[in-house]
């Protein structure tokens, strides 16, 4: 089974493992300099990296892909959330609405709003903090049934590093025509 991405390098998409590297403490450090987020992201970054097999080149994992339908939510989640910062600016400063023209419609509903604002924002805030929930569990649901069919085509995640080791130990024994390490440390102890 292939995995959904490719070696940059290579174009291998058959095997990957986790690198396997010594600590360099960076971590520690962005955590005590830059605080807990960026360590947190550091982290991430470095979980995500993975080493191909046959190469040996080391990258960041490409993000699993989105369904359609989260893609339209998060669109219309982004729109949402622009209109509301929009508000939020012109109710911090009233003069940026003076080059408004006025129009009919805008005026009977800034009229009903002016008449009632309790019961426009009890039923304003409720209704846009539903459509933004289930735009985002629109989005997490259908993305959760996309990588169920992916799993049935493709790797997600890649291999342990011990099964890289393996794999370089194999290739080095019989593709290269090279003989394990053991049999050449034994020939260096005979000739000394």
């Amino acid at each position: 089974m292939k995995y959904y991405f490719a070696c940059p390098r290579c174009g291998n998409d058959e095997r990957f493992a986790h690198p396997r590297e010594q600590s360099s403490g960076l971590g520690c450090l962005i955590l005590l300099f830059g605080g807990l987020i960026p360590a947190l992201l550091f982290a991430d970054a470095i979980r995500h990296r993975v080493q191909c097999v046959q190469c040996g080149f080391i990258f960041r994992q490409p993000a699993l892909p989105r369904s359609s339908a989260s893609r339209v939510a998060i669109y219309v989640i982004l729109v949402v959330l622009s209109f509301a910062a929009l508000t939020i600016i012109l109710a911090m400063d009233p003069e940026l609405t003076s080059g408004i023209p006025e129009v009919s419609a805008l005026l009977t509903v800034e009229a009903f709003i002016a008449e009632y604002p309790r019961a426009v924002t009890l039923t304003l805030i409720p209704m846009l903090a539903l459509l933004l929930l289930s735009l985002l569990v629109v989005s997490w649901v259908s993305n959760v049934r996309l990588r169920m069919d992916m799993r049935k085509t493709h790797k997600l995640k890649a291999g342990r590093s011990s099964a890289f080791r393996q794999d370089r130990n194999a290739d080095a024994a019989g593709v290269s025509g090279c003989p394990p390490r053991a049999a050449v440390a034994g020939q260096g102890e005979g000739r000394g």
